[in-house]
């Protein structure tokens, strides 16, 4: 009924995302960038939270949904490190990234 969403990345498409997700009453969704200070401004703005990237793993971890709109030159996610962070609950998870992360 009410899932916990990370929203990884806050460029055009992730900021885009977090201001729907506002819109759309959701309660419970955690912001995180590799800037902090830009995340930070964009939490206040739609009601969520925030947390440092370096916690990144431990995020997903706790998230239902993830969405990720990073921009990197390969995966950032994938099924080994999943695995290797014992990631073994049911999560959904909605790449948004151009090219694919």
């Amino acid at each position: 009924a009410n899932p916990h969403i990370l929203v990884l990345g806050i460029g055009e498409i992730g900021a885009d995302v977090c201001r729907n997700l506002k819109e759309s009453n959701y309660q419970n969704f955690t912001i995180i960038n590799r800037t902090y200070g830009k995340a930070a401004m964009l939490a206040i703005e739609c009601n969520a939270q925030v947390i440092e990237f370096e916690h990144v793993w431990e995020a997903i971890a706790k998230a239902d949904i993830i969405i990720s709109s990073i921009n990197t030159g390969e995966y950032f996610i994938d099924k080994s490190q999943l695995i290797d962070n014992q990631l073994l609950t049911h999560k959904y998870f909605i790449d948004l990234s151009m090219p694919r992360s």
